[in-house]
């Protein structure tokens, strides 16, 4: 797993590279709210009113922006690698890591079905199988006592 990894805040100067990931086919296929291109005043609109209670981290590879990972305060996760060069290298396996270090919380996730890698991957990181909503799986990792 990569040591080179490492996590921030998202700031105001992550915007344009956010909304290069976000606006990519291959990128928001995966995502639950989004199924087409944004417009640039929508995806400033929603940075501006991201949830206070949700931490949106971006991931640093070689101290450079290559994903973000969020961690809602009612325990949803989700996580993606914009820099679509650097797939398959566990990037995001190394950043869940460190976004989960020490949660004692219950943690949830909604993945794609069809979307295997991103099971692996939260598999990996004890999340478990907990329903299905049409094309989307559930998965929860309990809380640890």
């Amino acid at each position: 797993m990569p040591r080179s990894v490492s996590l921030r805040p998202a700031t105001r100067q992550d915007v344009d590279r956010i909304y290069r990931w976000r606006n990519d086919p291959d990128i928001y296929r995966w995502f639950r709210e989004q199924d087409d291109e944004l417009e640039w005043h929508d995806h400033v609109e929603w940075f501006r009113n991201r949830p206070a209670d949700r931490d949106d981290l971006m991931i640093e590879y070689l101290g450079r922006p290559v994903g973000v990972v969020s961690v809602a305060a009612d325990g949803d996760v989700g996580i993606y690698i914009g820099e679509k060069r650097l797939w398959g290298r566990g990037l995001a396996s190394a950043a869940l890591e460190q976004a989960l270090d020490g949660s004692d919380r219950t943690l949830s996730a909604e993945i794609r079905a069809e979307n295997t890698a991103s099971q692996r991957l939260f598999e990996r990181h004890g999340f478990e199988t907990v329903g299905r909503d049409g094309e989307w799986l559930q998965y929860r990792r309990e809380r640890s006592e």
